[in-house]
């Protein structure tokens, strides 16, 4: 590689590393951007003091997720969510350099330098808490360079069987941190035993090429998966991974059909291609004008034009939109699983523009500087638009500090209701592995503070469960967040669970109040 393409390459990456280094300067600084990092943070920090993933902490995500959150922590020495977000930094950072090689090929430095700069805007616009440290955020790298290596690199020689094999362990390492990034399988399925052969002369024989490159990418991507399913038997918390961490999900997404409208997650969808519309015009541009003479090319098996490779992304885009919309709830995360393929399409359609390319870029630059400006003060913006859940930090910051100042590291507490960031503050390990309330309570994650949606099923087969915790390891407090009615537990009252609430009357005391947020310390012995 000549020195000059060299330069070319590093001014570009540091174009991108700076514009996406800005857009996420108010993470630096905030502790919480979404209260369900302070849920992955409390799992993690149990595995730190000994504990067994779905065992002594529960919650619905691959393993990955919260190693993620686990390795950062062990390697900065700290527990801090700060820590999380540079690292969730540099990792958006990367992806977005991933996405420069992917489309830059050969001198095409324009090209790159496109699909990094729509992957940068669409990765910071939707609402505020959308550049979380999340599962969607994390999987992007692996897809971006699994799918990159795929469609680059022949089967033939040793080194590109390894490169192959490289890109199956970063599939299993994206479906270890969240199972939507499967549908990269599926794309990659479709793409070398249907696209390719059609696309082909010589389809037997690129059939057969197609077939053995997905044998060593498939073996390749269950490396990743096999060696949790090891560690967790030889740990004994198989059964309990493979039911929380998995099957739990499919009864997670059932219950997601009652209490999600059909019109909220075609208007969040909506929303969001609103918000990246340029990207989606162009791609749609791009589709017509490419494609319109593939008839012929599948019709004569050979073709001057790639056709290959914009169908891959094409088809990558399609299925990431169905899996974000899976299960009808389409929260604001959801769609960063969009933002790769649709930024390679879009890149793909740049060259199309004649006219108008200012607006394309005012248009994708706009939501994302303003709501980089409403994360200046993620609260105060959240206020603004009277979100009602707003106060709940500023509420449960006072009280995990209340508890730090009245308590020692080891004593260990209980918030009942969505409360996880009371374990932050107060860095104190949660007495029962449901984190969450909602596995044992009922209600349903991400339904309103008004919806009437249920999972009364939980309540009963995990209660006892819940008590078991309780009575053994006797939190020294016990924080209940109903009273304040926050993410809709004033519906979930303790009182509404006989066992509990005789527990609680019979082992506590009254302690303090704080902001309607009630808590109990346990009587002297």
């Amino acid at each position: 590689m000549g020195e000059e393409k060299v330069n070319k390459y590093i001014r570009y990456i540091l174009w991108i590393a700076g514009l996406i280094f800005v857009l996420r300067i108010p993470t630096l600084y905030q502790h919480i951007v979404d209260i369900d990092e302070t849920a992955f943070s409390e799992f993690a920090r149990i595995i730190m003091n000994g504990g067994l993933p779905y065992v002594d902490a529960i919650d619905n995500k691959p393993p990955l997720t919260y190693y993620f959150f686990y390795l950062v922590y062990a390697f900065s020495g700290t527990g801090s969510l700060y820590v999380i977000h540079w690292v969730t930094t540099f990792w958006v950072t990367a992806t977005g350099v991933g996405l420069f090689f992917f489309s830059s090929r050969g001198e095409r430095y324009k090209n790159g330098f496109v699909a990094a700069l729509v992957f940068a805007f669409a990765m910071h616009t939707y609402e505020p808490k959308y550049i979380s440290t999340n599962g969607e955020t994390l999987i992007n790298l692996f897809l971006v360079f699994s799918a990159f290596i795929f469609i680059s690199v022949k089967t033939y020689g040793l080194k590109n069987i390894l490169l192959h094999i490289l890109s199956g362990i970063l599939l299993g390492l994206a479906v270890m941190t969240n199972y939507k990034a499967g549908i990269l399988a599926v794309v990659f399925i479709i793409h070398s035993l249907f696209i390719e052969p059609m696309l082909c002369r010589e389809r037997v024989i690129k059939f057969r090429e197609g077939f053995i490159k997905l044998c060593i990418t498939g073996f390749s991507s269950l490396l990743p998966v096999a060696a949790f399913a090891l560690l967790f038997h030889c740990k004994g918390n198989f059964d309990e991974a493979l039911f929380w961490g998995f099957l739990y999900n499919f009864g997670y997404i059932e219950s997601g059909k009652g209490a999600f409208s059909s019109f909220k997650i075609i208007g969040r969808t909506g929303y969001f291609i609103i918000l990246t519309l340029p990207a989606w015009i162009l791609s749609v541009k791009y589709f017509i004008d490419r494609f319109s003479g593939l008839k012929s090319a599948v019709k004569s098996g050979e073709s001057k034009i790639d056709y290959s490779r914009p169908l891959f992304i094409f088809i990558w885009l399609g299925f990431s939109v169905y899996a974000a919309t899976i299960g009808g709830r389409g929260y604001g995360h959801y769609f960063i699983q969009i933002v790769p393929p649709l930024s390679l399409a879009a890149a793909e359609g740049y060259s199309f523009i004649s006219k108008n390319y200012r607006l394309f870029w005012v248009w994708l630059a706009l939501p994302a500087i303003i709501f980089t400006a409403s994360r200046i003060d993620i609260l105060k913006s959240y206020e603004l638009v009277n979100y009602p859940n707003y106060r709940s930090e500023i509420s449960f910051r006072k009280t995990g500090e209340y508890i730090k100042s009245v308590s020692a590291p080891e004593d260990k507490i209980y918030t009942w209701g969505w409360g996880t960031p009371v374990y932050y503050f107060a860095d104190r390990r949660s007495a029962s592995r449901f984190l969450i309330s909602d596995f044992i309570s009922g209600r349903i994650f991400g339904t309103s503070n008004s919806s009437t949606a249920m999972r009364s099923e939980m309540q009963e087969k995990f209660m006892p469960l819940f008590m078991d915790d309780l009575k053994r390891n006797r939190p020294l407090f016990f924080v209940d967040t109903s009273p304040s009615g926050y993410f809709g537990y004033d519906r979930f009252p303790i009182n509404l669970y006989p066992e509990l609430d005789s527990f609680i009357r019979d082992s506590y005391q009254k302690d303090s109040v704080i902001d309607g947020i009630v808590i109990y310390k346990r009587k002297p012995d």
